[in-house]
């Protein structure tokens, strides 16, 4: 039962509470893709860095935090931001992390 394994985590979203004072450049190395037209395309030409404008709020989702026990090869998520986070949608940033089995112990009630 899900009360046996808390420790799991399947989806987590946060937003920060406070916007940014400054702005920030990322810079994105590797593969781009685009996202268009239903299809997911490798992108070669844009640019490898974009600028987040000062006053963004960082937003930030989690997936699969359970030492690989549920598959998340493809996942549709939605969520609905209100006008006060939502201004400006340009760029996503995903990070894939390789995660170690034996780097935590499971933790059963």
């Amino acid at each position: 039962s899900i009360s046996n394994i808390k420790t799991y985590e399947w989806n987590g979203k946060q937003v920060e509470k406070t916007a940014t004072t400054s702005s920030k450049t990322e810079t994105m190395s590797g593969d781009r893709f685009i996202y268009e037209n239903k299809e997911i395309q490798k992108d070669s030409t844009s640019n490898t860095s974009f600028t987040i404008p000062e006053g963004s709020y960082k937003y930030t989702v989690e997936t699969n935090k359970t030492l690989n026990d549920f598959n998340v090869n493809e996942v549709k998520m939605t969520d609905t931001l209100t006008s006060k986070h939502m201004k400006y949608v340009g760029y996503m940033k995903v990070d894939a992390l390789e995660a170690e089995v034996n780097s935590q112990k499971l933790q059963w009630d």
